[in-house]
């Protein structure tokens, strides 16, 4: 994303995981959907209980993104960059997204903190516990090499309505990877998960990440504060 935020949650998704990792599985799901990422939510003590089954199990459409040549940007994937479901093989490659990101996150977003990463294995088997359960669909970015450069989630996912959040590595960011990604998610919420509206919450000095939901048909609602900063909810109807 240009400047994370799980754009709201978004990656303005993730609060602190509901609200620190909010914004981000399932052995079960080893399936890749192949599409060229929040923001994470990180929480405090045990969180809370989530119990909705899966919206469905579709198999999700493949997709490429390729980074436009006019961009010259500084990183580029020498192959396909993937939109792949979280699953526990992905585990190594999160944690390295995440602590060689937290620096250029935490400009945008308060930062997961070190107890973050000390119980990241807990963690990690929470976040796939909720995939299974079908409240959240965690999505990594995966470039050549199995390097995770982002992740687009939809979180709280209920009634037919689900948070988006996301985060896109600082060497990937700038070159529309995040606005091509959340656009395919947007259209996956619709036609495999079966949802109707997505929410989404950014800080109003993260303008990069506003506009990425804007140009996906995000229209801004009304003024509140996230994480202590004026900012502003959005929304977005699928059907």
């Amino acid at each position: 994303m240009h400047s994370p935020q799980w754009a709201s949650s978004i990656n303005s998704s993730l609060s602190k995981e509901r609200n620190t990792w909010k914004n981000e599985t399932n052995e079960t799901r080893q399936r890749s959907v192949h599409v060229p990422l929040s923001i994470g939510r990180p929480w405090a003590g045990n969180p809370p209980p989530r119990n909705r089954p899966h919206a469905s199990n579709s198999p999700c459409q493949p997709f490429s993104y390729s980074a436009s040549t006019t961009h010259q940007p500084c990183w580029r994937s020498s192959g396909r960059i993937g939109l792949q479901l979280l699953r526990l093989d992905h585990a190594p490659a999160l944690l390295a997204f995440e602590r060689e990101n937290r620096a250029y996150f935490a400009a945008s977003v308060p930062d997961r903190g070190d107890e973050f990463f000390a119980e990241f294995d807990t963690r990690y088997a929470q976040l796939l516990a909720w995939q299974a359960a079908g409240t959240d669909y965690l999505h990594l970015l995966v470039a050549e090499g199995s390097e995770v450069v982002g992740r687009v989630n939809l979180t709280e996912v209920a009634d037919g309505t689900a948070e988006l959040g996301y985060r896109i590595a600082q060497k990937a960011a700038g070159q529309g990877l995040a606005t091509a990604t959340v656009r395919k998610v947007r259209e996956l919420a619709a036609t495999e998960y079966g949802l109707n509206r997505l929410r989404a919450r950014v800080t109003l000095n993260n303008p990069a990440s506003r506009k990425v939901l804007e140009h996906n048909g995000f229209v801004a609602g009304g003024s509140l504060t996230l994480n202590g900063k004026p900012a502003m909810s959005y929304i977005c109807e699928l059907r």
